[in-house]
């Protein structure tokens, strides 16, 4: 097992350090869970973002993450709760922040848009980009880099066309 993690952090290091010269900013996405994959990933990033379910299992996976994380000296960004559909058998975003001692960062709603975008093979973010997912997704990432999300519609219509400040609302 170890000569698997060791071969995989090898692969990602030589990926990332490929990419490093072309990208500011680099998002390895892991697959579910506390695998050889995951924690290979977590050896060769330089922090953390969780994402989990608002629910007991995903968050008992997030703590095992966390806690290596922490092993690693790597910093955690935080947590995103994803497929949230505001149920009472769901956990609060208050009750996960204190399990996990970790702030909740995002909150990606279920949305049936997703699995239709995957089915299409295209992020939802441009399948449907006006969604309430992709909305989220949008505001995550900008909080991420330490923008503001502004969904306008003048906004939409600008960035869509590429006229960029040749628009003014007036003129829709």
């Amino acid at each position: 097992m170890k000569e698997s993690i060791e071969k995989i952090i090898e692969q990602y290091s030589n990926l990332l350090n490929e990419l490093s010269g072309k990208y500011d900013l680099i998002f390895l996405d892991c697959a579910p869970g506390f695998d050889i994959e995951s924690i290979a990933v977590m050896h060769v990033a330089g922090g953390l973002i969780v994402v989990s379910n608002p629910e007991y299992p995903s968050i008992a996976s997030a703590i095992k993450s966390i806690e290596y994380a922490k092993i690693l000296k790597m910093p955690v960004g935080g947590i995103v709760l994803n497929k949230t559909r505001n149920k009472k058998y769901e956990l609060t975003k208050e009750e996960i922040e204190d399990a996990l001692k970790v702030k909740v960062i995002g909150n990606i709603p279920f949305d049936n848009k997703i699995s239709e975008s995957i089915a299409n093979r295209m992020p939802v973010v441009l399948f449907r980009p006006n969604s309430k997912s992709s909305i989220m997704y949008k505001k995550l990432a900008a909080s991420i880099i330490g923008k503001e999300y502004n969904h306008s519609f003048s906004k939409r219509i600008k960035n869509f066309l590429g006229y960029g400040g040749l628009i003014n609302s007036k003129s829709l």
